[in-house]
């Protein structure tokens, strides 16, 4: 049995023609647009969002929200 392994460029443009053909160009895009690398250092940021908070404040600013949003 031989195996051949496409490179990452034919694999994507063979998904890619696949996608288009069955889902069409919208839904093909919609769905490839889910996937685009991001920008900026999450873990920077994290810091900088939540200096001073510990889970415990975040836990209780949840059960706030849970509780003063009208049931569904």
């Amino acid at each position: 049995m031989n195996i051949q392994v496409k490179t990452m460029q034919q694999l994507n443009r063979t998904a890619t023609q696949i996608l288009l053909k069955e889902i069409g160009i919208v839904d093909t895009l919609r769905f490839l647009s889910q996937f685009q690398v991001g920008t900026g250092d999450y873990t920077t940021e994290r810091k900088q969002v939540f200096q001073g908070i510990s889970v415990k404040d975040i836990m209780r600013e949840i059960k706030a929200q849970e509780s003063s949003s009208p049931s569904v």
